[in-house]
């Protein structure tokens, strides 16, 4: 073990490997198995397409990913990295420095602005004020959403909180984003928009993992992954 993690079975360390993966949640009615004895490879740099039923398990995998929740059973290695391991600071710095996340509900604070907004991820790292408006304005002109840089959310389209959404995600210039439904309720024209920048982070590097409904992914997805019922059909 290194820095607090251990390291993955061999020929995993190039990306994300899931090794015989469950999560099963306790209810009144019985165990609900979220996710049964699942094993996947994504390679670095991959934009990864996950589809599926709702309930199939696609946002529990995600959260799995993300360490935002522990497998039942099973590993997680994210370049590398045992995520069963990871606890306290451990957990909450590879959340913060190698993951961004896209999500559907959005979650923008009402109350900031965009600029403050994409600044709420940097706010803990220790940097000079000016930095972080700096790096959050250029974030914000990267995904041409700068002139919404002093509007609050309710003051922005849905096409545009996306993109100030996916601005704050990756302020930190993270290795993985995890884009969970990234064009539900878009327009035509800012689905693809979405769907085209996201296939760009790929081709820059980023390891980008969707789970959509959407098939237009399907045309720059470079691995499609079905779960039905918590298992890889």
């Amino acid at each position: 073990m290194k820095n607090g993690y251990n390291s993955a079975p061999a020929g995993s360390d190039s990306g994300i490997y899931c090794e015989h993966l469950w999560k099963v949640f306790p209810s009144p009615d019985g165990p609900v198995r979220a996710l049964c004895d699942v094993t996947c490879e994504i390679p670095r740099g991959t934009l990864a397409w996950i589809q599926g039923a709702s309930g199939s398990g696609k946002s529990t995998l995600l959260s799995l990913l993300g360490a935002l929740e522990r497998p039942t059973k099973g590993g997680v290695y994210v370049f590398g990295k045992e995520l069963n391991a990871l606890t306290g600071e451990c957990a909450s710095a590879f959340r913060r420095h190698q993951v961004g996340y896209l999500i559907s509900d959005l979650a923008l604070v009402p109350h900031l602005s965009g600029i403050e907004n994409v600044a709420l991820s940097l706010m803990f790292d220790g940097l000079p004020a000016t930095e972080i408006q700096a790096r959050a304005l250029a974030q914000l002109e990267a995904f041409d959403v700068s002139h919404r840089a002093r509007h609050r959310p309710n003051q922005m389209s849905l096409g545009e909180r996306v993109r100030v959404t996916l601005a704050r995600a990756l302020v930190r210039n993270p290795p993985l984003l995890l884009a969970d439904e990234p064009t539900a309720n878009l327009d035509a024209e800012n689905a693809e928009r979405v769907i085209s920048l996201l296939q760009s982070l790929s081709i820059d590097g980023t390891t980008v993992v969707v789970a959509s409904h959407d098939d237009r992914f399907q045309k720059v997805s470079k691995l499609n992954l079905h779960l039905s019922h918590g298992k890889f059909t």
